[in-house]
């Protein structure tokens, strides 16, 4: 999954699945038995964990990426602190900007978190009535926003809304009952009710990691004229 080049696109390209990390020995205990079939050092890695008695086949699955991936990954590493540095520059001066009017507001996070960006935008909740005008009045004067509804709600979608034999000759396991599994049912209406209250706020901006000063002029001169023009 290589999409853009360093410093930009994602901010890992290190093959799709292929890099997970973790400084929990737990969760890297499971990670290795799950998809290190017969690895060296398997069984001395797993020293101590409910995996060691599996031994160096553990569950059989081999997930490893290749070294190149690696060697990518790595190389992305190198350039990730001062890219989360930079695009936390551009969100705090986001935060400034769009406190000056009451259009829109950023989701909020847990305090062990931050909001992130570098693939796939920022996304911001709009307090409007009518977001889809809002979002066109916006785009006239020349600011890059998408929505509302940037994306789309998994669970709507055949899998989880309809069901499907997954393990295939009727096993399910979202399918019908099955050796004393019990029958899948899919979500109703009102079972998500953030999600559905929120499907049709949500906007998109880009989160820019090297930005052009003059970016955040136009899009305060965007916000007001937009904001004056809807308070009239």
């Amino acid at each position: 999954s290589l999409q853009g080049a360093n410093p930009y696109g994602k901010p890992v390209s290190g093959g799709e699945g292929g890099l997970a990390c973790t400084n929990d020995r737990t969760l890297y205990q499971r990670m290795l038995a799950y998809s290190q079939f017969n690895r060296s050092n398997l069984q001395k890695e797993l020293e101590g964990s409910p995996f060691e008695k599996l031994g160096k086949t553990v569950l059989g699955l081999k997930f490893r990426p290749h070294p190149m991936a690696m060697g990518l990954a790595l190389i992305s590493l190198q350039s990730l602190d001062e890219r989360n540095r930079k695009i936390a520059a551009h969100i705090a001066k986001l935060r400034v900007l769009l406190k000056r009017c009451d259009l829109f507001t950023f989701p909020e996070m847990p305090q062990h978190a931050a909001m992130g960006g570098i693939f796939g935008g920022l996304h911001l909740i709009a307090d409007h009535p009518d977001v889809e005008k809002l979002v066109s009045l916006l785009q006239a004067e020349g600011m890059p926003i998408l929505g509302p509804m940037v994306g789309h709600l998994e669970y709507k979608g055949p899998l989880l809304s309809e069901g499907f034999d997954l393990w295939g000759q009727g096993r399910g396991p979202l399918d019908k009952s099955w050796e004393g599994l019990a029958p899948y049912v899919a979500p109703k209406p009102g079972d998500f009710p953030v999600a559905e209250a929120l499907k049709s706020r949500v906007v998109q901006v880009p989160a820019f990691i090297d930005i052009d000063p003059e970016y955040f002029i136009c899009f305060e001169r965007a916000l007001e004229k937009v904001y004056a023009h809807l308070r009239k």
